[in-house]
């Protein structure tokens, strides 16, 4: 099948790709339309307005909120209803049009494609956080695109990250000339990806490997002020410049040629001797000549504003003013663009991405800005970007090869209580003697390199001799380093789990390995939100890092892929002495006789074991470190790792 984008509709004599974040709903939240067909309908309704819910841009409302099931988000009418349903609502739409062209395009194949036939991906600004990535995940299962036991079916990708890895891949011919010689990014280069979309402007800094991967080089950032920002800015200057309330009324009458308006003359027009200028709609026109007709004398339709002017049919714009409105947007892109300029030196491209990549003033501005520091690109079509690098990305994930660590990870720890450096009110005693409590254990640092599938064990051990389960418990912090999970900046529980350890007969001489690997699995960028990631794949299941599963750690621990003879007996903790059935293997032969199994063998496996008198099932793999996948450091005795 040819890779297709669908095209929209016709807007200023081309389609589109993209289609606006609009939804109508009906009083029983059943969907009406979406995108342009909401739009329409919506503006369409003179009378029963009230007896719809019309949403747009409610992607924003998962922005810096707290994020719940529960969540409310209002219509443009101030009514509220479930955040859940209106996002499972345009989810849902998404699937069945996608699902819908498929079929419309192989009908000449019997089979009919069904959700459950393909992975699936979402984009989600580098901004969002873990919970509403998290949101993102339950509307698709409310939605039936993947079902909570085929979540591995879906994958979440990061916007700016999905545009990067589209670029990456580019011929020289898929950037729009801009003068000079044409480029294709080649391994050892780095480039910024400035994604602007209308809600959000995400930044992500990567180099090219050998091979073609990439490195994350700073940490994904952005924040709220997108081209819808710049609109209301422009919306707000029309108000205060045409007199007696008669913008407000033509936007109520007119909303849709109102909108086009704006957004047309924000995104397109082109300045002439420094002047913006367009001329005004003939609806507009028509209402400016009923009102300037029933006006006394001295009335004006509009009042003085510097930089704007009224000349006939044309609206005038000077570009000082015009500039005013994407000031907001303008400082924060100059300000991240410097600090990462100024921390990576070698940065050769800064590439521009998304719709509102395509207004001629912020591309001007950041030319203008950083031309002698960086080259300037700008793929064709930059708003399909990250739609088709999200596909490329979801076909190997490995193509990020590292990411930066957007936050402090660690867990709460006990050690023994010493009064020279732990507080005296963080002292606890039992009958093993006195620990400081909720000490924080780090696990990877704000900032640090976390490459794909690493993974990093911590050996952790009782503090009673007989502790029967092993509670953890995550935090992350903004800052690089804290003592006790309570500091200031430090959030948390943000994930937490419990393994069991019910053979209490070798006492406080016991282990639990806290691989890091196994607890963040294949994660995704960029180590946010640690555990509990929105990205996270199976075998990382919502079991594992959201403590929800049962003792004693069922298959999240052992990521869903052990085989025999290593059964869940050997990884879980629960074979009970003299072990038995051989070490659960159910297969011993000599040399690994009763004297392993019987004998006084020392924790977790005896010398017998490791000295390479032992013949397959267990092979040198498991104790030389040369073992594949899942088999990791976790499972190789405490003598023989490297690891504290």
């Amino acid at each position: 099948m040819v890779p297709q984008v669908k095209l929209w509709m016709k807007r200023l004599g081309v389609k589109t790709s993209k289609t606006p974040t609009c939804l109508l709903l009906d009083q029983d939240a059943q969907l009406q339309a979406f995108g342009y067909e909401a739009q329409e309908k919506f503006f369409k309704m003179k009378t029963g307005a009230t007896d719809y819910y019309y949403f747009t841009d409610f992607k924003m409302s998962l922005y810096k909120k707290k994020i719940t099931k529960d969540l409310m988000i209002h219509d443009v009418n101030k009514r509220p209803m479930s955040a859940l349903t209106v996002f499972s609502a345009a989810l849902r739409f998404l699937k069945d049009d996608a699902l819908n062209t498929i079929n419309t395009i192989n009908k000449s194949n019997r089979t009919r494609f069904t959700a459950a036939d393909f992975s699936w991906v979402l984009t989600v600004p580098a901004i969002w956080d873990n919970a509403a990535r998290q949101f993102m995940r339950d509307a698709a299962v409310e939605t039936g695109i993947v079902s909570s036991s085929s979540e591995d079916k879906l994958l979440i990708a990061l916007e700016p990250e999905a545009a990067s890895v589209w670029c990456k891949q580019l011929p020289a011919k898929g950037f729009i000339r801009d003068g000079q010689e044409r480029v294709q990014l080649q391994e050892g280069e780095q480039y910024v990806v400035l994604d602007c979309g209308g809600g959000t402007i995400d930044i992500t800094v990567h180099e090219v490997l050998e091979g073609g991967a990439l490195k994350e080089l700073h940490k994904a950032s952005g924040n709220n002020k997108g081209g819808r920002r710049v609109n209301k800015r422009f919306n707000q200057c029309l108000r205060e410049f045409f007199c007696g309330g008669l913008w407000e009324d033509y936007e109520r009458e007119f909303p849709k040629e109102a909108q086009t308006f704006v957004e047309d003359f924000i995104y397109h027009a082109a300045p002439q001797s420094r002047v913006y200028k367009t001329h005004i709609d003939r609806s507009l026109r028509q209402k400016l000549k009923r009102i300037e007709k029933s006006q006394e004398e001295g009335d004006s339709l509009f009042k003085p504003m510097e930089g704007v002017e009224l000349e006939g049919d044309k609206l005038s714009v000077s570009e000082k003013k015009m500039e005013s409105f994407f000031h907001e947007s303008l400082v924060h892109i100059t300000d991240s663009l410097c600090e990462i300029l100024d921390s990576h030196s070698q940065i050769q491209y800064i590439l521009l991405v998304g719709g509102f990549s395509q207004s001629r003033i912020l591309c001007d501005h950041v030319r203008q800005q950083f031309s002698d520091r960086a080259r300037v690109l700008c793929p064709k079509n930059p708003q399909e970007a990250i739609l088709k690098g999200a596909v490329v990305f979801a076909r190997d994930q490995a193509v990020i090869r590292s990411r930066k660590s957007a936050f402090t990870y660690g867990y709460v720890k006990m050690r023994r209580f010493d009064p020279r450096i732990h507080k005296p009110e963080k002292k606890l005693t039992n009958a093993d003697g006195d620990w400081c409590d909720d000490l924080f254990g780090k696990l990877v640092e704000i900032g640090e390199d976390v490459g794909w599938n690493q993974s990093v064990e911590y050996i952790l051990k009782p503090i009673t001799e007989n502790q029967t389960v092993m509670d953890f418990e995550f935090y992350r912090t903004e800052r690089k380093s804290v003592t006790y999970v309570d500091e200031w900046g430090v959030e948390g529980p943000v994930a937490c789990c419990t393994v069991a350890m019910p053979d209490t007969s070798k006492g406080m001489d016991r282990q639990s390995p806290l691989t890091e690997a196994l607890l963040l699995g294949t994660r995704q960028p960029p180590l946010t939100e640690a555990l509990v990631l929105g990205t996270r794949q199976p075998p990382l299941t919502e079991a594992l890092v959201l403590g929800t599963r049962q003792s004693p750690l069922t298959e999240a621990l052992v990521l869903g892929t052990r085989q025999p003879p290593l059964t869940e007996a050997l990884v879980l903790g629960t074979r009970q002495p003299p072990l038995t059935e051989a070490l659960v293997l159910g297969t011993r032969q000599p040399p690994l006789t009763e004297a392993l199994v019987l004998g006084p063998r020392q924790p977790p496996l005896t010398k017998a074991l490791v000295l390479g008198t032992r013949q397959p099932p267990l092979t040198e793999a498991l104790v030389l470190g040369t073992r594949q996948p899942p088999l990791t450091e976790a499972l190789v005795p405490k003598d023989l790792c490297s690891a504290n």
